[in-house]
């Protein structure tokens, strides 16, 4: 029987898997960030006084010059996609995923920002990257109601979604009885949602062929306390302060979509988000990892799902599929970037 691993020794895999990421540093991120310097037509800090300091804008005029016929070709109809039916019986089918693929992307969700920015980005930085997934966002509601029937009651209580706060019984001189209820009820939806996903945020296995046959993927984001804690984490601040990576804190690659104007400045906190004195605001980085380990002693294994900030693991479970697809502008057969 395999040994099944434990969190002490996934805490150690994920580590090293992140360090050793593409996109965790190295020469894939500053080729990104030195192609984002460029398409600003930022200037090359190697001026000579007396000598021309134009910078060519060949990168930003290319980009710009083709992203309109990309726009075109897919996303000039009403439709983003179709589903073609490979008989008879399937015609109807066909035509309801057509109907709702495209209501999810582009109703549901901001499915034109969202493709002018997988392109765009691809363009720019090798690989645009998109999130799919399905989230339940949770919400409550509380109501009260009085004088109701047994019918009435009973009606309102056959609704799964509904959870008794207070009942009170009243009975009437006529051996009526009436109730007084507080309920609360479960109005939670699920939908797929979309989102995009800066290059920076994102960590691959090294030799990774395709998103879903990788040993390890990781989407990094920043996240505040509020945020964290609507997400249905019970969390602690203090004991989540805790070390950061310096390019957690502050990478090359992510500063320079900020260098054209220098609006990467973090205001009054300086370079300390979480010295304000409400610790609902204070910022940490949340690393979402999917990584490949035998969770459960079969010798074989699975995608592990494990959420944790520093070496703190907020959540873990396995799941069937890695939620991340990518696209490039160039594909080089057998490499991924």
């Amino acid at each position: 029987m395999a040994k099944r691993i434990d969190d002490e020794e996934l805490i150690s895999l994920i580590n090293g898997h992140t360090e050793d990421a593409l996109g965790y540093g190295g020469e894939i991120s500053e080729q990104r960030e030195k192609s984002m310097e460029y398409y600003y037509g930022l200037p090359f800090n190697n001026e000579v006084a007396g000598r021309s300091s134009y910078v060519d804008s060949t990168v930003a005029d290319t980009i710009e010059w083709i992203m309109p016929s990309l726009r075109r070709v897919f996303a000039s109809g009403d439709e983003i996609c179709v589903f073609n039916p490979v008989g008879p019986e399937d015609v109807e089918a066909a035509k309801q995923a057509t109907d709702y693929v495209n209501h999810v992307l582009l109703k549901q969700n901001p499915g034109w920002t969202l493709i002018y920015d997988f392109f765009k980005t691809a363009l720019l930085q090798k690989q645009g990257f998109l999130k799919v997934w399905w989230a339940e966002d949770e919400s409550f509601e509380r109501e009260e109601y009085e004088n109701l029937s047994d019918l009435e009651l009973e009606a309102l209580l056959a609704d799964d979604a509904v959870e008794v706060l207070e009942h009170t019984e009243l009975e009437e001189d006529e051996g009526l009885v009436l109730h007084d209820i507080v309920i609360k009820r479960d109005n939670t939806k699920g939908q797929v949602k979309v989102e995009f996903v800066p290059p920076d945020e994102f960590l691959i296995a090294r030799m990774s062929l395709t998103i879903q046959d990788s040993l390890f993927v990781c989407h990094r984001v920043e996240k505040t306390v509020s945020e964290l804690r609507s997400m249905g984490y019970e969390i602690d601040p203090l004991e989540l302060n805790v070390g950061e990576s310096d390019f957690d804190q502050m990478s090359g690659e992510r500063y320079s979509r900020y260098a054209y104007d220098n609006s990467s400045n973090l205001g009054i906190w300086g370079n300390d988000p979480n010295s304000s004195a409400d610790p609902s605001t204070w910022k940490f980085w949340v690393h979402e990892n999917f990584i490949r380990a035998d969770a459960n002693g079969d010798g074989i294994a699975e995608i592990m799902r494990i959420v944790c900030v520093g070496d703190k693991i907020l959540e873990k479970e396995e799941v069937d599929y890695i939620p991340f697809v990518s696209c490039t502008p160039i594909r080089i057969p057998g490499k991924f970037f």
